[in-house]
């Protein structure tokens, strides 16, 4: 049950009202009054670009490979795939305990050398196991798992995670404290400059916390995302959201709009339908809403659309491939060399979609219309059928009775539309079109 709280004085959430003629309007409204009433925490260094190692090397993450990827991706920059001031990001995920404290900070001194930043990754809210009696390796403490693990009022393991083979940690207790005090002056004493902070949905489970001023699990997840903030300078140091709640969101520049994306069709169409209904988070509620990394371990083809699904997105833009494999490299350079797609990429600014009447589906069509000229996507998510569209140019917002000059911005290929666009993709197959009209934007 949801705690309850007590006091002379008590505040609800606030209430958001309107009438619009467009939805999109009207989401983007309620997200400039939420940034109205608490500011997100801004980031002013340009679009993330980089490498993440999770669906490149998974549970083997390891240090020779990582220095392998730095070299790459510094190859990659040099033809373009970079963010602003040339900066690239090389992150670890899950598993970079394997590497020693030593192999830790020679791994950000080479992402330095090659002029790079250097990620980590953390799940700070849960134990993978079911098994308390573990010392949680705090130095100076002999602290084990049932020190911090959330508990029911009958004293048992709280909530939803029973049988899940993991166990939801107390941000409030003081063993919580301890080890997040030890691990992230870890990071920062090694040199990370990024942080993943995952599965953060067990920070906001409601049950018995050890802070005794805490009676909610939201109360308690507010005050374990500021201890983050407390650590670092946000303004040099990116703190990323994953597996997160929507609100609050004033801690962390970037949050995962779906979960994982891999490297398919259905799990890129997944990923947009949460843009889809989600897109009004960027620039108000986050600096950026994240696409997850982009894995291109399918066809041609389907790999461009996951790169053409992540620039729209608001985005961050960081690979996670093995790159072992000659034919991937050669994939992955021709892929993020198109010097337009990475200037929009880099604008980070979220499509807003077409239509909102999807069902469980994802809209087709995404657009954004920029001070530079108005930006149309376009995605077939059949595996095996060719689709054609008819594309209303009044519809995606665009005026009636009037001529347009349309570039495909893969191919560079130019056409003349008015009123109706007509196209046909490929199985798997995606566009994003640059629109101008006349000698206007």
């Amino acid at each position: 049950p949801h705690g309850s709280i007590d006091g002379n004085i008590l505040t609800s959430p606030r209430f958001f009202l309107g009438y619009f003629d467009d939805w999109r309007d009207g989401m983007e409204a309620y997200g400039d009054a939420n940034t109205r009433n608490i500011p997100m925490l801004e980031w002013k260094d340009g679009v993330p670009f980089g490498y993440n190692s999770w669906y490149g090397q998974g549970s083997k993450v390891n240090y020779n490979e990582s220095i392998d990827v730095s070299n790459f991706i510094k190859e990659l920059g040099d033809n373009d795939f970079k963010g602003d001031n040339d900066v690239a990001y090389i992150n670890l995920d899950s598993y970079w305990d394997s590497f020693s404290d030593d192999q830790l900070k020679q791994f950000v001194e080479h992402c330095h050398v090659n002029g790079q930043r250097a990620g980590i990754y953390w799940s700070h809210f849960v134990f993978w196991s079911t098994e308390a009696w573990w010392n949680m390796g705090v130095p100076g403490y002999d602290y084990t798992y049932r020190d911090a693990v959330l508990e029911e009022p009958n004293g048992g393991v709280a909530a939803i995670q029973k049988d899940s083979g993991s166990l939801p940690m107390d941000p409030t207790s003081d063993a919580m404290k301890a080890r997040l005090d030890y691990i992230m002056n870890k990071f920062i004493d090694c040199g990370f400059e990024f942080l993943k902070i995952d599965f953060l949905n067990y920070a906001a489970l409601e049950g018995n916390h050890r802070d005794p001023d805490v009676k909610t699990g939201m109360q308690a997840y507010n005050q374990a995302l500021k201890m983050f903030t407390d650590y670092v300078d946000t303004d040099k140091f990116f703190l990323s959201y994953s597996i997160a709640p929507l609100f609050p969101y004033q801690y962390a520049h970037a949050r995962r709009i779906s979960c994982d994306t891999a490297d398919d069709i259905g799990e890129t169409s997944y990923m947009l339908n949460s843009l889809n209904y989600g897109w009004w988070e960027d620039n108000t509620l986050y600096q950026f809403t994240d696409p997850d990394h982009i894995s291109f371990a399918a066809s041609a083809t389907e790999a461009r659309t996951r790169y053409n699904s992540a620039v729209i997105c608001g985005t961050m833009m960081l690979l996670s491939d093995s790159y072992k494999n000659k034919g991937m490299r050669e994939l992955t350079k021709e892929l993020t060399s198109n010097e337009d797609i990475n200037a929009l990429a880099r604008k980070g600014k979220a499509f807003r979609p077409v239509e909102g009447n999807t069902g469980q589906w994802t809209n087709d069509l995404f657009t954004l219309d920029d001070e530079d000229g108005f930006y149309l996507a376009v995605f077939n998510y059949e595996r095996t059928m060719n689709k054609k569209y008819n594309i209303d140019l009044e519809r995606i917002g665009l005026e009636k009775d009037t001529e347009y000059s349309v570039t495909d911005m893969w191919s560079g290929k130019n056409m003349q539309v008015k009123d109706i666009m007509s196209i046909e993709l490929h199985p798997e197959e995606s566009c994003i079109y640059k629109i101008k009209r006349g000698n206007n934007r």
